[in-house]
């Protein structure tokens, strides 16, 4: 049986992997779409 602690360490394991992979306009770009994301919620 695998633990909540263990799962949270490989996802955590995983997006840090994936974030390496991406490049920095990459990072830019979600970011810009989380934001805009966020302001037209509100």
């Amino acid at each position: 049986v695998i633990d909540e602690r263990e799962i949270k360490m490989i996802s955590l394991f995983l997006w840090i992997k994936f974030q390496k992979q991406l490049t920095c306009i990459q990072k830019f770009c979600i970011l810009r779409k989380v934001f805009e994301r966020k302001k037209s919620s509100q």
